[in-house]
Order: C-alpha cells, then sequence, then structure tokens
C-alpha cells in the first residue's frame, strides 16, 4: 500500500513538473511569432498546436484586412467604369485599373481638343478631368494601403522576433 501511494506521489510530481516545462517544447521562433501575434505561449503545450493556431490567427487578420481593401477597391473600379462609360471610353474586361484610367484620359484629351473655344465643352472636359484627378488619387491611396498592411505586419513581425519595442 505504501508502494502505491509513493508511486501515485512521484506520478503527480512528474506530472506537474512537465507542466510547467511544456512552454519550454515550443522553440523560440514560435514563441516570438505568438507574441507578435497577441498570443500567449504559455496556452500551448506542443509545437504543433502552437503552429495551427498562429495560422488560425494570421488568417483571422488576413480577413478582417481583405475585405476593406477589397470593397474600397471595388467601389473605385465601378466609378472608374462609370465615368468611362458616360465618356464613351471602351473599356474591355482584361484591362487594368491603370489601363481604363489611360483609356479616360486619351478621351479628355480628345474633348479638350475638340473643344476649341466652346465654353460648354471645355467646362465638360474640366469637370471630367477633375473626376478622373480624384479617381486616380483613390486608386493610388487604395494600392498603397494594400502594399502598406502587408509591409506593416511584415514590421511587426518582425519587430518581434529581434525582440525590439513597438
Amino acid at each position: 500500500m505504501t508502494d502505491a501511494i509513493n508511486s501515485v506521489s512521484s506520478s503527480s510530481a512528474s506530472n506537474s513538473s512537465s507542466g510547467s516545462s511544456s512552454t519550454s517544447k515550443l522553440s523560440e521562433d514560435t514563441k516570438k511569432k505568438l507574441q507578435a501575434l497577441g498570443l500567449d505561449s504559455a496556452d500551448y503545450t506542443s509545437e504543433s498546436a502552437a503552429q495551427s493556431a498562429i495560422a488560425q490567427k494570421q488568417q483571422a487578420q488576413q480577413k478582417q484586412q481583405s475585405p476593406k481593401s477589397n470593397s474600397s477597391m471595388e467601389t473605385i473600379m465601378t466609378n472608374v467604369k462609370s465615368l468611362a462609360s458616360t465618356m464613351g471610353a471602351e473599356i474591355g474586361n482584361n484591362d487594368t485599373p491603370d489601363d481604363m484610367l489611360d483609356k479616360i484620359s486619351t478621351k479628355i484629351g480628345e474633348l479638350t481638343a475638340s473643344a476649341g473655344t466652346d465654353a460648354t465643352k471645355k467646362s465638360e472636359a474640366n469637370a471630367y478631368q477633375t473626376e478622373y484627378n480624384s479617381l486616380k488619387n483613390e486608386l493610388n491611396q487604395a494600392k498603397s494601403a494594400m502594399n502598406m498592411t502587408g509591409a506593416t505586419a511584415l514590421s511587426n513581425y518582425n519587430r518581434a522576433a529581434l525582440n525590439l519595442a513597438a
């Protein structure tokens, strides 16, 4: 009976010591990734569980960022296509946003050239130019935001990996 009690005691002692060192089973790289994502490494007892949590958190962050970028880009593209249609610029299905804007710019140039001294046509060309400039700026800002999102995430990861303060 004493042997049974001693074996239970030593078994629970080994379990408690292995429980406290469970986070040491994680690699330093994994601990840094968890920290960069705001996750506590003490919550994970295995490398695979931690890696799975990292992947899930990264996917969740990407999903949060993508809809914002996509919806604003879709809105901009709808407005670009609308302007092109209003002006009579032919837009192809495979045209990039920059191609579309180039075609609109060309159409504005044609309208300006044909306006001559007609104040109404000049005013119309100026209105199109203003809308074109606005759409071009919005498109450039949306592109920058999409590029910056990845750069910011990479920067945050690198800071955590190098143990630098944010």
